[in-house]
Parts: C-alpha cells; sequence; structure tokens
C-alpha cells in the first residue's frame, strides 16, 4: 500500500477507535473488583455453603487447570496480535465480512485508516477476547467462593486475572506499530 502515510487525522481517528477498547478493557477490570465485593457481602450475610470438602478440591483442581489454560490462552493471543506478519496470516481476505467492515469505517474520514479497518476490527476482537479469558479465571474464583464460603479461591483466581489484565492491557504505541506495517503491505 505504497503511497499512504499516516496523518494526524489518521492518529487521531486510531485514538478514538483506540479509546472502544480502553473501555471495554476498563468494563472487565472493574467487573473482577465487583466480584470481590461480592464475596465480602455473601460474608457478612452467612451465606450457606456445600459441605463437602472433597468436591470443592476437586473442583478447584480442575479450575486451576482450566485457568492455566485460560490464561496461556489469553497470552498466546495477544502475541500473535502483535506480530503483524502473524496478523496478516490471519487476517486474510474474506475472514471478516466486508458489511461489517463497511459499518464501521462508514463515519471515518481518512482514507487510510479505513483501508486498514479489518485488521482494526480482528485487533479489537482479539483483544476482548483474550481479556474475557482473563476474566473466566475470575469468574471461577467466584463461583468457588459461592460453593466453599472461602473467599481464599477469589483471591488467588482474582488475583491472577487482574495481574493477567495489566499486562494484556491496551497498548497504542504496539497497536500504532502494526498499523504501520500494515500501511507498508502491498495489498493491504
Amino acid at each position: 500500500m505504497r503511497g499512504i502515510v499516516m496523518t494526524e487525522e489518521s492518529i487521531r481517528e486510531l485514538k478514538k477507535v483506540f479509546a472502544i477498547k480502553w473501555i471495554i478493557y476498563l468494563m472487565l477490570t472493574t467487573s473482577i473488583f465487583f466480584y470481590f465485593l461480592i464475596t465480602v457481602i455473601l460474608k457478612k450475610t452467612g451465606f450457606a455453603f456445600v459441605e463437602d470438602f472433597k468436591f470443592i478440591r476437586i473442583l478447584a483442581n480442575l479450575f486451576i487447570g482450566f485457568s492455566a489454560v485460560a490464561l496461556f490462552a489469553a497470552f498466546f493471543i495477544r502475541r500473535n496480535v502483535y506480530n503483524p506478519d502473524k496478523f496478516f496470516e490471519m487476517i486474510g481476505d474474506k475472514k471478516i465480512n466486508d458489511e461489517l467492515v463497511e459499518k464501521f469505517t462508514s463515519r471515518m474520514k481518512d482514507e487510510s485508516v479505513k483501508r486498514i479497518s479489518k485488521l482494526i476490527l480482528m485487533s479489537n476482537t482479539i483483544d476482548v477476547i483474550s481479556w474475557a479469558l482473563c476474566e473466566a479465571v475470575a469468574i471461577l474464583g467466584l463461583v468457588l467462593v459461592f460453593l466453599s464460603g472461602n473467599t481464599f479461591y477469589l483471591q488467588a483466581f482474582g488475583g491472577a486475572a487482574l495481574l493477567s489484565m495489566a499486562f494484556l492491557r491496551p497498548n497504542f504505541t504496539n497497536f500504532l506499530s502494526v498499523v504501520e506495517h500494515a500501511l507498508g503491505r502491498p495489498g493491504a
């Protein structure tokens, strides 16, 4: 895509799109803190819990395994997103509906940003998927609290989720480098 250059207008439009990532990220991260609040309320109200500790221990071990896989997948997915060459392999020409791309780009004024709209949509989708995998870990901790009454589970699972979310937070510089790489590729 020779001849297309990132202008100040391009950067402004990309920052608007990127702001949506931050909103989603903050909402998902905030919900994990609400899970901690729920456990405090449950402890104070004397919520009835499951008495079968062997069952809880088995379930906790299963959830730990699932959480490890989910967090690995979240980091693996994000690593591939910000590797421009891998990213272009994933996009392909028809993997994202052209009608969706048209709706997404209809308000954009800058032509270079419109041309890379598939990349932006795919990046947003993969970020949300990686954050949802992190949040799933916190939800598993909350489920164990509901079943056992032991808030340690949410502290461990929620802590791992929050730490992962911190590492996977939106990074405009990385995103911009992928975009600039896209603009330099023929056919992008």
